[in-house]
């Protein structure tokens, strides 16, 4: 998959890398069909847009134009393609936002109980604060998680959620203050 992202599609092939790369892998036989969503992404110039076309026939290649296509037996695995191609760029995009944001000391993910966000960094939720001290000390004490999460929803102390407690969430609290005293 090649992309000439935030690249015009007005732009000429010489300041499309992603373009180029496509273009040299139907010419290496290492790809056959060149597959775009509309025209106007393959290019906006009408003499550009022939001339890539006949490279594409000339190499032995295909181009499918997406939105050309009415009733091909292929429009639908295509799409299904395209739409798995861009969840996967999404996902890879979310990597790097979240690892840019690690590195910059922000946190990444859900507000853990115990705690609130305040900017970009997480600090100790007041409210909260009674309940982490309480499964600390009834662990410490040697309850079990089950025995602890059967505690604080026989009290009625609410979760986050509102759902009930149970061992996972208990663990799961238990173990990032762990994390957080490393």
């Amino acid at each position: 998959m090649f992309e000439d992202g935030g690249i015009s599609g007005g732009k000429g092939e010489d300041k499309r890398p992603g373009l180029n790369a496509a273009l040299e892998a139907v010419k290496g036989r290492r790809a056959g069909i060149l597959v775009t969503k509309h025209a106007d992404r393959l290019s906006r110039d009408v003499d550009l847009a022939g001339f890539l076309k006949t490279s594409i026939k000339r190499a032995g290649g295909s181009l499918v134009i997406l939105d050309e296509v009415k009733s091909d037996p292929y429009r639908k695995l295509l799409d299904g393609m395209l739409a798995e191609m861009e969840r996967l760029r999404a996902r890879e995009r979310m990597k790097f936002t979240y690892a840019a944001k690690k590195e910059r000391g922000e946190h990444v993910g859900p507000v853990p109980f115990g705690f609130r966000l305040e900017g970009t960094q997480l600090v100790s939720e007041p409210a909260e604060i009674p309940t982490v001290a309480r499964i600390r000390r009834e662990r410490t004490a040697g309850t079990s998680l089950r025995g602890i999460a059967a505690a604080l929803n026989r009290d009625r102390i609410p979760t986050r959620s509102g759902s009930p407690w149970n061992a996972q969430t208990v663990n799961a609290i238990l173990r990032r203050m762990e994390e957080r005293k490393a």
